[in-house]
């Protein structure tokens, strides 16, 4: 070695003999050929130190000219430790750029080199299977080789390691290792390959990876395992986010009570430490993926982890008088989902009690007030939700709308008890002061009727009791005519107004007082939500004139320049005009010309256009509720509920259209349209029962005539069995025309539903666009049949065709009574009036062509 060094590196004085960069490029050429050609492996090591040496000044010559050899040296002396660390560390030198480099551009270095790598599976193969020495840092920079790879070329790197069986195992096998430095390469690795693939995710699941976990975890103290446990966790989560396969692996290899053990030990002694916040909130949101709104198997994960105690344990934490304000905020969304759809945890649910806690409104948003006597959990959810005014406290106050939508989800009978409950309590404390200071059983009647609750400094309170009698209202009709019954109580100027009146005036004082826009699209979600297709409650609306009008002049007063709440205006005007009636107590008539005279159509079109292209509409997502950017006030930009959004979404262009109806046509009521589309699906099921009797038609007379007259009761004996049997004794050739009439009657139908969509009111848009629920789309009827009739039309067609083959053919002897007993199925002649000759069957053709 001294010697071969000694032909590259002269040292008099101190200096170095390089003074050129020709030298430098003939020097690692000549340093690419010994580590080559070399057979000591000691040769080999030396020409790989002094390719290192020159990895920073001379990067880029280095990776073009020996980034080969190093490559084969890697593979080739892997069993030697000393050789492949030096190696390791040469290559990893060569993926770090120049610091003089720009970070925005590409380092195509980089990148050239990692594809070096991942230009044969064999090669990432190689690099893995060094992690088999034990030694520190070969393993240390085998591992941080590969995320580098991994970070350049992340699709290629993941076809490498799924091309290889043992990679997997070889990889998740270090996770034993105790090593500190190495268990963290190792997580990071894995993290990132089985991000976004299912397969690598299963394969890493496959190697009893759940318990290892959960064994170092317990092994470094749970959850207060400060930040080691933490990478585990995220790599635990990684593994059954959107993987409905470990999910289910995790669940039936009794995993589920491990978890549940990380819970329950820190309920009873939940800490503010930053890292077990962290952690805690992790495995809170571990529990959320196996309970996803859209999966198939939420209700078998809610009931595991209700019976293993999570639930509870969740419950725990959130009411907790030490948890952390985050902790809470996210063990209400756990507990929203573990509850959501489940009657069973539902009811277990309402009947339990939780420590009345208030949390602080300044300083310390972690200091909470706890008093003795226990409430109703929904009771504590709603006293959190309106009554936590603090702006840091946004997250706790929609937890718990959140986990009060999870306790409605599916389930109107505790939507029923929720509104009678809150009924009771509005009028008990009706006669009260209207804010006392400790008032511990407010109810959302009292927010939205008084248009003074603090709104000003807390227009959150406002929005939040609107969505939360918009939850309930979306349980349908029976609860829309339960909330209209409750009586506001006000000043002597209300005295006498129905709750829909009271509401619509609260929205008009707070749009001429230019009220914080929150409180405004509360009131709006609710009034539109509530109006649509309730003539009941439109009717009550429009019994008070003065309502209608202030709320329309002020409406028409808007400048332009709101686009939100603008539109959201002409949302609700256009869900309250579209099923008024003309015997409303505010005619239909009257409404209509109030509103183009003061509003105008165009305006009104413009506006709503506007919003329904607005982003805050357009890519409304209600999982980033919580992640909403904040206005220098602090208060995040949360406008609308996914209630309001798919409610205005689904029904826009009928929205859109209403003041085209004329006015003085009623429209059609949802109970009509329901009527009519349950007359389509029948009539679409006879006609499809009808196509089927003209296919096996068909295939009798196919039959008849590919066989002949001379084997005719061959052919009927044998096709007796595989005969669809029709009713009747009638002709196959009359089939067609009876078909024919049952079109004509259907033609009818829908001429008749056209003539009544196109009179006037939302009523036809509404029969087009189908409604929700149980209503059948017209439009999916329409083309149902249109595809009906063509089938029919085509049947039809070759039907004609084998009659006039069979009627032409040159086989005198031809008895079209063969089609009769292949039709009833039946041995012997039928009736004969019913077997036509032939010149009745071609007079028969040319009427039925006619």
């Amino acid at each position: 070695m001294p010697d071969l060094l000694s032909s590259f590196f002269l040292f008099p004085h101190g200096k170095s003999a390089l003074s050129s960069a020709t030298s430098a490029m003939d020097t690692i050429t000549t340093l690419c050929e010994r580590l080559a050609l070399a057979i000591h492996v000691e040769d080999r090591r030396a020409s790989v130190l002094g390719l290192k040496s020159f990895c920073r000044q001379y990067r880029e010559a280095v990776v073009t000219r020996g980034s080969r050899a190093l490559l084969h040296e890697l593979v080739r002396d892997k069993l030697d430790t000393e050789t492949v660390k030096v190696t390791l560390e040469t290559i990893l030198v060569l993926f770090v750029r120049d610091r003089a480099a720009n970070d925005s551009e590409t380092d195509y270095i980089s990148l050239w080199l990692a594809d070096a790598f991942t230009q044969k599976d064999e090669t990432i193969a190689s690099v893995i299977s060094i992690l088999e020495n034990n030694d520190l840092y070969v393993r240390v920079y085998t591992l941080q080789l590969l995320s580098a790879i991994l970070t350049l070329r992340p699709e290629r790197v993941k076809q490498c390691v799924l091309s290889n069986p043992a990679a997997v195992s070889q990889i998740v096998a270090i996770i034993d290792d105790e090593r500190d430095n190495i268990r963290t390469e190792v997580l990071k690795l894995l993290v990132r390959l089985a991000d976004g693939n299912v397969a690598i995710q299963k394969l890493i699941a496959f190697e009893n990876t759940f318990d290892k976990i959960f064994d170092i975890v317990g092994h470094h103290g749970g959850i207060d395992g400060g930040a080691t446990v933490g990478d585990y966790l995220s790599l635990l989560a990684c593994l059954l986010r959107y993987n409905s396969s470990n999910q289910t692996s995790f669940r039936e290899t009794k995993c589920t009570p491990r978890l549940a053990a990380l819970l329950s030990a820190e309920s009873t002694s939940p800490s503010n430490d930053p890292l077990m916040v962290r952690n805690l909130t992790m495995v809170l949101e571990i529990c959320r993926f196996f309970v996803a709104p859209d999966s198939s198997q939420t209700s078998a994960n809610q009931l595991v982890f209700f019976n293993d105690g999570i639930f509870m344990s969740v419950l725990r934490l959130a009411f907790s008088a030490n948890s952390d304000l985050q902790v809470r905020a996210v063990a209400l969304l756990a507990a929203g989902d573990l509850l959501r759809g489940n009657h069973d945890i539902q009811q277990t649910f309402s009947s339990i009690d939780v420590p009345y806690i208030r949390i602080s409104t300044l300083g310390d948003m972690n200091h909470t007030q706890t008093f003795a006597e226990t409430i109703p959990v929904t009771r504590g959810l709603v006293d959190w939700t309106l009554s936590t005014s603090s702006v840091h406290a946004f997250d706790l106050r929609a937890g718990a709308q959140m986990c009060l939508e999870g306790y409605f989800a599916h389930n109107n009978l505790s939507r029923t008890l929720f509104l009678d409950e809150s009924t009771k309590l509005y009028y008990e404390s009706a006669l009260s002061c209207p804010y006392p200071p400790n008032d511990r059983q407010i109810c959302e009647f009292r927010v939205i009727f008084d248009e003074e609750v603090g709104v000003r400094t807390d227009p959150y309170r406002m929005w939040f009791a609107c969505v939360i009698l918009l939850q309930i209202l979306e349980g349908g009709q029976d609860l829309k005519d339960r909330a209209r019954r409750v009586k506001p109580f006000g000043n002597d100027g209300d005295a006498g107004q129905t709750a829909i009146q009271k509401l619509a005036m609260n929205l008009v004082y707070a749009l001429q007082n230019h009220l914080d826009i929150r409180i405004g699209v509360g009131y709006i979600m609710l009034l539109s939500v509530w109006l649509y297709e309730d003539y009941d409650a439109i009717d009550d609306l429009l019994s008070n004139e003065v309502v209608v009008k202030a709320l329309i002049a002020q409406i028409s007063q808007f400048s332009g320049n709101d686009v939100i709440l603008e539109g959201m205006c002409m949302c609700l005007v256009a869900s309250f005009y579209g099923f008024s009636t003309t015997q409303s107590p505010y005619s239909r008539q009257l409404l209509h010309r109030l509103i183009v005279s003061q509003i105008g159509r165009d305006a009104f079109t413009a506006r709503l256009r506007l919003l329904r292209a607005h982003p805050t509409i357009r890519n409304f997502d209600s999982s980033e509720m919580l992640e909403s950017v904040r206005d220098e006030s602090g208060l995040p930009n949360v406008l609308f509920h996914r209630i309001f959004v798919d409610f205005f979404k689904d029904r826009y262009s009928r929205l859109l259209k209403v003041l085209d109806k004329d006015p003085s046509q009623d429209p059609i009521s949802p109970e009509v349209i329901a009527a009519q589309n349950e007359l389509a699906l029948e009539t679409m099921e006879a006609m499809s029962k009808e196509i089927e009797a003209l296919r096996g038609q068909v295939e009798a007379f196919r039959v008849v005539k590919d066989c002949g007259h001379d084997d005719s009761e061959t052919v009927s004996r044998t096709d007796e069995t595989d005969e669809p049997s029709y009713s009747g004794t009638v002709s196959p050739l009359s089939s067609p025309m009876v078909v024919f009439e049952k079109y004509h009657d259907l033609d009818s139908l829908s001429h008749h539903r056209n003539i009544s969509s196109g009179g006037g009111g939302v009523g036809g848009d509404a029969e087009r666009d189908g409604g929700r629920g149980s209503r059948m789309s017209s439009v999916a009827a329409d083309e149902r049949m249109r595809d009906l009739e063509a089938e029919n039309s085509e049947l039809r067609q070759r039907l004609e065709l084998l009659e006039l083959q069979i009627s032409d053919s040159k086989r005198p002897s031809l008895d079209l009574s063969d089609v009769s007993r292949l039709q009833d199925g039946l041995p012997g002649s039928p009736s004969p009036s019913l077997r036509p000759s032939t010149a009745d069957t071609d007079a028969n053709s040319a009427d039925y062509c006619e």
